[in-house]
C-alpha cells in the first residue's frame, strides 16, 4: 500500500483547479458480446469488464450565451457549451443547410485548409487560421483565447454510445463528420499532415494540409499527462489516476479473451486490473513523436500492431475501438481478431477537490474543512466552494446568505441554515405552503402560507373532512383520536373502560344528553351502540409510538337539540 500512498500524496498536493482536465466517460451504456448487445454480465461471466460496466466522470454539458453565462438544459438558443468534466469551452455550429457561408465563421457546412501561419495550406478566410483569428478578433462570446483543439480534446466529447454523428446533438447541434486538429503527424515540415477527427463514427485519422475539414474551435487549457514509474511494473499517470500495466501483455489475445486476462491480472499487489476504455487507452498516445507513445515509461510497447480498448463500436458491434500506437490512429478491429493488450485500474472519478467540476475548489482556503468559508461577493479564490456538489462558477449569492444560488432552497431570501419543514426542496422563509403530507393544505404556524390550514398536518387529507363530531371539532378525519377520551394521547385500557361504561345508552334508558353526554357517542345520535364499537376499535391501540393522537381537550363532544 506504499506504492499507493505515495501516489495519492502526488495527487493532494495539486491544486483542485490542476485537476480539473480529467478523462471524461466515453457515454458506452450497453454491453456486448461479439456480434450484438447483451444484457451486462455479472463478475465471472463471459465478456465482463467491458466499457459500460466502469463508468467513471459521466459526460456533463452547460449550454451558454453569447456572454458565456449558463443557460438552464432546456434552452433552444446557445452559443457555446462548457464540458463540465473537463472544463473546455466550445464553439457552437450553426446553419447546417449545404451551403458554405465564411462571412459566418460559426456556419456548420464551412471546410477548411490547414494552416497556422507559419506551415500549411493558406486560403483567404478559408484556412483554419483566419477561422481562429475571425474568432479571435470578434471577441467571440467574451474571449480572445480561441484555438484550434487537440485530437484528444476532439475525442473527449465523443459519446461511444451513437454515431453518425458520435456526439451528443442536445448540446453539440449540427455536427458533420471530419475535423481539423492542431496535431501534426510527425514532423510539420516532412510529413505535412496534420490529424483530423471523424465524428461520423469516432475515428482519428490524418490528411495533407491542401485537404478540406470542418473545424470547431475550443478555448481553455490542454490535456497532458504526468507519468510516475512505480518501480514495480506499473506506471502511474497522475493527472488522470489511472495506473498502467508498463509491459505488454505477452502473447496476443481475441477481445473476449483481453477482458478476461485483465479480469484476473494480478500485479503490482493489485487484482483489480480492466481493460481500458478508448478513452482512457488513448490518453497515453503521445502525438509529438512517431511511434506515438512515451517509450521511457513504456519501452517494450509493439506499436506495429494495435491495442484493445473495452469499448464497442456503435456503428459495427462486432468490432471494438483500437488503437495503433506506431501512429496514434484510432480504428475498429473485429472482435475475433488478435490483438496486443494493456490492463489499467483506478481513475479519478470526480475532481479531488473539485466535486462539482465548476473551478471553484471545495476547500478553497486550504483549512481542511470544505464548505465552512464559503466565497461570497463574487469572490471565487480563497474561499470555499458555496454549493458543494452543485456546479455553481460565478458563486452567485443573491440573498447574501453563504449559500450559492444553485443550491439555495431560497435564493431570493435570506436562508442560510436551509430550513425546509416540508422537504419539498423551497425553504420555510420563502414556502407559499409548507405541507408535510403534500395534500395542499398547510401546517400550521408558517407566516408565509398562503394555502389553507391543514385540520391533519401530518395525514393526507385533501378534502379536510371533519365529521366526527358532526358539527366538526377543528381536527380532521384522517388523523382525530374520537376514542381518545381523556385527551392523553393513548387510546387504551382507560378509553375501553370508559367507553364500556356507556355501551348500551339509548333514547329510552339513560340518553345522551348536553347535560349527561356519553363516551363513545361518535355519530352523536343519542345512543352508544354497535355502529359506535367499530368507530371505536379503528383507534384503540394508538399511542405515542404507533399512529400517535393529536393534541386535543376533554370537553363536550356533542352538542344536541
Amino acid at each position: 500500500m506504499k506504492r499507493l500512498f505515495i501516489v495519492c500524496a502526488v495527487l493532494m498536493i495539486l491544486p483542485c483547479l490542476a485537476l480539473a482536465q480529467l478523462l471524461p466517460d466515453t457515454g458506452q451504456t450497453k454491453c456486448y458480446d461479439n456480434i450484438q448487445e447483451i444484457p451486462c454480465p455479472q463478475p465471472g461471466e463471459s465478456f465482463y469488464g467491458q466499457d459500460a460496466q466502469h463508468p467513471c466522470n459521466l459526460q456533463s454539458y452547460t449550454k451558454l450565451d453569447d456572454n458565456g453565462n449558463d443557460l438552464p438544459d432546456e434552452a433552444t438558443e446557445w452559443v457555446m457549451v462548457r464540458d463540465n468534466v473537463t472544463g473546455l469551452v466550445w464553439e457552437v455550429k450553426q446553419d447546417k443547410d449545404a451551403i458554405q457561408n465564411y462571412e459566418n465563421p460559426h456556419d456548420a457546412d464551412n471546410r477548411y485548409t490547414w494552416y497556422d501561419g507559419v506551415t500549411g495550406t493558406p486560403g483567404d478566410g478559408t484556412d483554419t487560421q483566419d477561422f481562429i483569428d475571425a474568432l479571435n478578433t470578434s471577441q467571440f462570446g467574451g474571449f480572445n483565447d480561441w484555438r484550434m483543439p487537440t485530437i484528444k480534446d476532439l475525442s473527449f466529447i465523443r459519446n461511444m454510445n451513437t454515431y453518425d454523428p458520435a456526439i451528443n446533438t442536445d448540446y453539440f447541434p449540427n455536427t458533420v463528420s471530419t475535423y481539423w486538429s492542431s496535431n501534426s503527424y510527425g514532423s510539420p515540415l516532412i510529413n505535412m499532415q496534420r490529424y483530423y477527427f471523424r465524428f461520423s463514427d469516432g475515428f482519428v485519422s490524418h490528411n495533407v494540409y491542401s485537404a478540406t475539414h470542418y473545424v470547431r474551435a475550443v478555448r481553455s487549457g490542454q490535456f497532458s499527462n504526468n507519468f510516475v514509474d512505480n518501480g514495480d511494473g506499473t506506471v502511474t499517470d497522475t493527472s488522470t489516476g489511472l495506473m498502467w500495466q508498463q509491459a505488454t501483455a505477452a502473447g496476443a489475445y481475441r477481445w473476449e479473451e483481453a477482458l478476461s486476462y485483465c479480469e484476473n491480472l494480478s500485479l503490482a499487489g493489485y487484482n483489480d486490473w480492466r481493460l481500458p476504455d478508448i478513452n482512457e487507452l488513448h490518453s497515453n498516445v503521445d502525438y509529438s513523436v512517431l511511434p506515438s507513445i512515451d517509450t521511457t515509461y513504456f519501452p517494450n510497447t509493439e506499436t506495429a500492431v494495435d491495442y484493445w480498448s473495452s469499448t464497442t463500436s456503435a456503428r459495427d458491434t462486432d468490432y471494438v475501438v483500437h488503437v495503433w500506437f506506431a501512429s496514434g490512429l484510432l480504428l475498429v478491429s473485429n472482435k475475433h481478431y488478435y490483438r496486443r493488450v494493456w490492463a489499467v485500474r483506478t481513475g479519478l472519478c470526480g475532481v479531488p477537490g473539485d466535486s462539482d467540476y465548476d473551478g471553484i475548489c471545495d476547500d478553497g482556503d486550504d483549512n481542511g474543512t470544505p464548505g465552512d468559508n464559503p466565497c461570497t461577493g463574487g469572490e471565487t479564490v480563497g474561499c470555499d466552494d458555496n454549493c458543494l456538489g452543485v456546479s455553481n462558477p460565478h458563486q452567485e449569492d443573491t440573498d447574501s446568505d453563504s449559500v450559492g444560488d444553485a443550491c439555495d432552497n431560497c435564493p431570493d431570501d435570506s436562508n442560510p441554515v436551509q430550513e425546509d419543514f416540508d422537504g419539498d426542496v423551497i425553504g420555510d422563509v420563502c414556502d407559499e405552503c409548507t405541507d408535510t403530507d403534500y395534500d395542499g393544505f398547510g401546517n400550521p404556524g408558517f407566516p408565509t402560507n398562503t394555502c389553507g390550514e391543514d385540520n391533519c398536518p401530518n395525514d393526507y387529507n385533501p378534502d379536510q373532512e371533519d365529521t366526527y363530531p358532526p358539527q366538526g371539532n377543528g381536527i380532521g378525519d384522517a388523523c382525530d383520536c374520537e376514542s381518545n377520551f381523556n385527551c392523553d394521547g393513548n387510546v387504551d385500557a382507560d378509553d375501553a373502560t370508559a367507553f364500556i361504561t356507556d355501551f348500551g345508552r339509548h333514547p329510552f334508558c339513560c340518553p345522551c344528553t348536553n347535560e349527561n353526554p356519553c363516551n363513545g357517542d361518535f355519530n352523536c345520535d343519542n345512543m352508544v351502540a354497535a355502529d359506535d364499537v367499530a368507530k371505536f376499535l379503528e383507534d384503540f391501540g394508538r399511542n405515542q409510538f404507533n399512529n400517535p393522537c393529536p393534541a386535543c381537550e376533554v370537553g363536550d363532544w356533542c352538542v344536541y337539540e
